[in-house]
């Protein structure tokens, strides 16, 4: 269960850890953005469900981390990042702690980050986790979704390639965050 507080805004629960449940951010009443790859793109329509503030959602196949943090500085320059930002990357490749920095930097600013980590049957799968977990660590006002803990060891949530979601998978996804 999600140990966040009962404030109205998500950026109140900050450096809490979601792990099964519904995070705040579902109950927040301000602006949301997400950025992600596939495996967002798969849970997409959950998550303009059941986020009501959700107006951004920049979400592709193979979107790595070098051209998401070009699509942030982006949408800040035009006024178009959420008070509350929802950032799952790394599942096309590594994820560095410099990345997360200027991911970092460049919502400084926003009220509160959500970082969903990543299962993926891939060799940077760990090392993109404890980058993302000490990231969250190391910054205020971020939230570790942790989709990891959610996902592992259960196959029947994902098509045959190990990490994109079969529809009982984007449920879940998207009931997480």
């Amino acid at each position: 269960q999600h140990d966040g507080a009962t404030g109205a805004k998500a950026g109140e629960t900050a450096k809490k850890t979601s792990q099964s449940g519904r995070s705040e951010v579902a109950a927040y009443t301000g602006s949301v953005s997400a950025i992600g790859d596939s495996v967002m793109l798969g849970a997409v329509e959950g998550l303009q469900k059941d986020i009501k503030g959700l107006t951004v959602v920049d979400a592709e196949v193979g979107l790595q981390l070098y051209d998401a943090i070009a699509v942030l500085k982006s949408r800040r320059a035009m006024g178009q990042l959420g008070e509350v930002v929802i950032v799952h990357l790394g599942n096309n490749g590594t994820f560095t702690r410099d990345e997360f920095d200027q991911i970092m930097r460049t919502l400084s600013g926003v009220d509160t980050v959500l970082f969903v980590n990543v299962t993926v049957p891939r060799p940077w799968e760990g090392p993109n986790n404890e980058v993302i977990s000490e990231g969250v660590e190391r910054h205020s006002h971020t939230v570790l979704v942790d989709w990891h803990s959610a996902s592992a060891d259960r196959p029947e949530l994902f098509y045959s390639d190990g990490y994109h979601l079969r529809p009982e998978g984007q449920k879940i996804y998207a009931d997480l965050v």
